[in-house]
Parts: C-alpha cells; sequence; structure tokens
C-alpha cells in the first residue's frame, strides 16, 4: 500500500519520526497504511539481529543479565511481539538514522533535507535537540505514556504500577525543548484494572496508540489542533526505574511489595537475596489468619499446604512466595532449595557488594 498518496484535501503530510521499538511500531504501521500521509524519515535503535528476530517470531525475546558479577537474570523485552521499525520502514522506502545521531551537528540538516511537516515522537530516550525540535513546517508532537502532567519522564508506567494506581493513558503534546511540559495537544485516558503489570499495562497503551495517531492526522490535515498549557503544580518527573527499584523491601506491607513485583515483570520480576544469593521473585500471595508482628521481616515462617514458603513481612503481615524466575524460567517456588523455614530473605541489599 502507497503511502505518498494525497488526502481528501490534496494535502500529503510528511513526518519525520522518533522513537524506538515498542511504541515507535504501532505508530509506524498506521502511519504507513494512511494516504492522507508520507513518511520522509525514521530516527531508531538499530534493526534487529537475526537471532533477535528468530526470538521475536517465537516470542522468546529475551536476554541475560548479570547482576554484579555474580548471579544470571533472564531480561523479557515487553515489546518482543512488536515489529521491527527499521525493517518495517526500509521495506516501504523510508529513510533510517540511528538513534545515536541525534547529537551529531550534521543531523539536523538531514532532517530539514526531508522537508518534514511534523516531527513525531513515541518512546524516543532522548532529549532532542533545538535545532532538530525547529526543522518541521508545522510543529514536533511527542506521545508520552501517562496523563501529564503527571508522570512525567521515561518509565511512567512502572511507577504508575508500583504506586497501584488504576489509570495511565496516552498525553500528545507540542515537543518543546524539555522532557514532557509542551502544550498538550490530547489525552486519551486507559484504565488499568487491579493486578495488572506493567507489561501489561504497556500493551494497553501499545493498542490505543493507532487510533490516537490517526486522530492526530485528522486533526493537523483539518486544522482543529487546539494547545492547551500544563495546569501549574502536580508535574513531578519520575525517576529511571531501574535495578535499585526493583529490590523488596520486606519492611513494607504485603500491598506495597506486590506492586513491586508488578512493577519488574515481564522482566526479571523483584529481586532480593538469602544468604548473599540474589532471587527473584515473580508473584506473591496473602496470608490472611498469621500474625507475623514478632517475627523480622523476612524471615520463612513456614511452608504452606501447597508447598509455597510463607514469609514476614511489613505491617504484622506474611505472605506466600509463589512463582520465581530460575534458570530463564517462571516457576513454581514449591521444594525450592533456597527456602528453608527458619532463612531469612533480607530486607536491604549492598548493591555496592
Amino acid at each position: 500500500m502507497s503511502h505518498t498518496a494525497t488526502g481528501s484535501d490534496g494535502e500529503v503530510l510528511r513526518i519525520f519520526l522518533f522513537g524506538m521499538q515498542g511504541y515507535m511500531s504501532p505508530v509506524l504501521e498506521r502511519l504507513l497504511a494512511d494516504e492522507r500521509v508520507r513518511v520522509v524519515g525514521l530516527c531508531s535503535g538499530p534493526p534487529a539481529g537475526f537471532i533477535q528476530r528468530a526470538r521475536a517470531a517465537a516470542g522468546l525475546v529475551q536476554r541475560r543479565l548479570r547482576i554484579r558479577g555474580r548471579y544470571d537474570v533472564v531480561v523479557r523485552d515487553p515489546f518482543a511481539q512488536c515489529a521491527d521499525p527499521w525493517r518495517l520502514a526500509r521495506r516501504n522506502g523510508v529513510t533510517c538514522y540511528s538513534h545515536r545521531q541525534i547529537k551529531d551537528p550534521a543531523f539536523a540538516e538531514k532532517v530539514r533535507a526531508a522537508r518534514p511537516d511534523i516531527l513525531l515522537v513515541a518512546g524516543f530516550p532522548r532529549l532532542i535537540p533545538p535545532s532538530v525540535i525547529a526543522t518541521p513546517s508545522r510543529l514536533g508532537i511527542n506521545l508520552h505514556p501517562s496523563l501529564l502532567p503527571r508522570h512525567r519522564g521515561g518509565t511512567p508506567n512502572r511507577w504508575i504500577i508500583r504506586n497501584g494506581e488504576t489509570e495511565t493513558g496516552i498525553t500528545a503534546h507540542v515537543l518543546d525543548e524539555n522532557f514532557d511540559t509542551g502544550e498538550i495537544l490530547g489525552q486519551w485516558p486507559v484504565m488499568l484494572e487491579p493486578g495488572l503489570s506493567w507489561g501489561e499495562a504497556e500493551h494497553q497503551i501499545l493498542a490505543r496508540l493507532p487510533d490516537v495517531v490517526e486522530e492526530i492526522v485528522s486533526n493537523v490535515v483539518g486544522g482543529a489542533l487546539v494547545r492547551t498549557p500544563q495546569p501549574q503544580g502536580g508535574g513531578e518527573y519520575e525517576p529511571p526505574f531501574h535495578g535499585a527499584h526493583a529490590w523488596i523491601d520486606w519492611t513494607q506491607p504485603f500491598d506495597e511489595i506486590a506492586q513491586t513485583c508488578l512493577a519488574t515483570r515481564p522482566k526479571t520480576g523483584a529481586l532480593t537475596s538469602i544468604d548473599g544469593r540474589r532471587q527473584c521473585i515473580w508473584s506473591v500471595g496473602t496470608v490472611t489468619d498469621l500474625d507475623a508482628g514478632s517475627v523480622a521481616p523476612g524471615t520463612i515462617l513456614h511452608l504452606n499446604a501447597a508447598g509455597h514458603p510463607v514469609v514476614a513481612c511489613g505491617s504484622g503481615q506474611a505472605l506466600t512466595v509463589e512463582k520465581i524466575v530460575a534458570y530463564g524460567e517462571v516457576r513454581d517456588s514449591r521444594g525450592w532449595r533456597d527456602f528453608a523455614v527458619g532463612r531469612r530473605f533480607q530486607t536491604t541489599f549492598e548493591m555496592s557488594a
């Protein structure tokens, strides 16, 4: 299908895209199918190699992450099923640029030479320089995966899940020289059911993106874009969600520990350690009839009828460790050799050790 045909008003909207696999893939797919649009360039990550493509076809994209040289953790890609934007773009005659070129002074001239009307950004991890922002004839638009001004930053939905919130969404805003501060062009809420993992929340966002992109294109072509300044206050920046945030604090109550597990899936699972050995906890369940208030948090109290370890946590509660990640797979915790009664998961871990 051609992506160079004119729309009903005779105009072809020239769009230059910025984004990585995941958010960019459904955006690119929708724009390539839109006869009102011509995609004139893509700045993204490098194309996936043969092994990654084969794993993606099987839904098994993952990599091994060595934590402090001691413990291998399998990291799953929540966007494994998304098309590789480089391959998709090249197949349709779109010129591709590496995201590493963004700071090259010559890159702005390459973008300008493509004569874009719009810069459209989705899931791009780097701040776009002012020289590039100034290249389109109309404006730059960023698609941010939260309802701004709340949850600015690069990993909003991991924090939304970690905080136990039930609403996220997509905000289209004018691209400016700061992260996520430009005038709002539209917002699309996405409700989250309790118990949803970070990866599942991201897939709900991905499912909405094509319709959001189509609405934005319609508003640009029809001259119906409305700019609304972001409200003052409540515009916090979330820090990057990295390894230190994935560690379980066993002094916290069950709900917070459960949300930590959900915020780390489908990547590593929540991290903890026992006798210096790292463990990855995939899921936990509640124990409602046990008073664990006098026991040190993290202590394995006993095994329940199903064979799962029952562990003391904060607020006088106890929980069950139901599933773990071991040897690259999500496994049942029953019979796991490290989970003996009386042993204790560490509440904190010395990351520099």
